[in-house]
């Protein structure tokens, strides 16, 4: 939900691995309980739903709060929810999460795709989720087009059953 990685070395004997974080103690405190108000909010009233309906709802709450714009935090579903902020990394982490909260298996994926408005290849990131026994992927990033909101990225299945 936030940004933070690790390092590690090897000695030969011992795997040392150091994590790296980017805010502690109270700066934390306050971030995870903003992080989990705005959760709650976007996942409630979700209960009874089909895991359809509870995806193009947090598809669409989620466009309504996030805005496509490069921040510190842009790569994260802190930046995408608390801040409104992010890239496709930020928006997707976020999806995954508000799905996953309220039950619908969902994957984050990091891969190439082509940029539908200048047909080249780049780096990308979006959602595959389970709906009703089968696998849809949704990019959010994509259907957030300012004032509109798109669905030509939302639920396509793409062949994978299980």
């Amino acid at each position: 939900w936030f940004n933070g990685g690790y390092s590690a070395s090897f000695n030969g004997t011992v795997l040392t691995i150091m994590p790296t974080y980017t805010i502690t103690g109270s700066a934390l405190t306050s971030a995870k309980s903003a992080y989990n108000a705005k959760v709650n909010e976007l996942t409630n009233g979700l209960g009874g739903k089909s895991d359809y309906e509870k995806s193009k709802i947090l598809h669409d709450r989620l466009i309504d709060t996030a805005t496509f714009t490069s921040t510190s935090n842009d790569q994260n579903a802190y930046g995408a929810l608390v801040e409104g902020k992010a890239v496709c990394n930020g928006y997707a982490r976020a999806y995954q999460h508000l799905m996953n909260t309220v039950g619908v298996p969902t994957w984050f994926v990091r891969g190439t795709s082509i940029n539908p408005t200048t047909n080249t290849p780049i780096a990308h990131a979006w959602n595959i989720a389970k709906i009703n026994g089968n696998w849809y992927y949704t990019d959010v990033t994509w259907d957030d087009q300012n004032q509109y909101t798109f669905y030509e990225y939302f639920n396509i299945c793409f062949g994978f059953y299980q």
